[in-house]
C-alpha cells in the first residue's frame, strides 16, 4: 500500500483540478478561497469536481461525508463559508488517511 500523498501534493493536484473544471486562473485558488462563492462554481461543477477528485486520488466521495465535512446543509451560509480550498483538501487528506489506514 502506498503511502498517503503529501499536503502539498494534494494541494497541487486539488488546485489543478480546479483550474481546469471552473477556468479561473491559478493565482486565483488560493488555501482562503471560497470554491462557490469567490471561484464561483455551480452545482454542475461541484458534480464534475467530485468525480475528477475520486479519479485522481482514488476515493469515494458521497453526499454524506460531504455533509458531514461542511455542514449539513448546502443552503446554509455557514456551509458556502467553510467550502473553501483548504478544507477540501484537508477532507481528501483525511479520506485518504482513511483508506490507507
Amino acid at each position: 500500500m502506498s503511502p498517503t500523498p503529501s499536503r502539498e501534493s494534494i494541494a497541487e493536484k486539488v488546485g489543478a483540478i480546479l483550474v481546469e473544471v471552473l477556468s479561473v486562473p491559478p493565482a486565483q485558488v488560493t488555501p482562503a478561497a471560497r470554491i462557490l462563492l469567490d471561484l464561483g462554481a455551480e452545482s454542475i461543477d461541484l458534480l464534475d469536481l467530485r468525480f475528477r477528485v475520486e479519479k485522481a486520488f482514488e476515493i469515494r466521495i458521497t453526499k454524506e461525508d460531504l455533509a458531514a465535512a461542511f455542514g449539513d446543509t448546502v443552503q446554509s451560509g455557514e456551509y458556502l463559508e467553510r467550502f473553501t480550498v483548504a478544507a477540501l483538501c484537508d477532507y481528501v487528506e483525511r479520506r485518504l488517511e482513511q483508506a490507507r489506514g
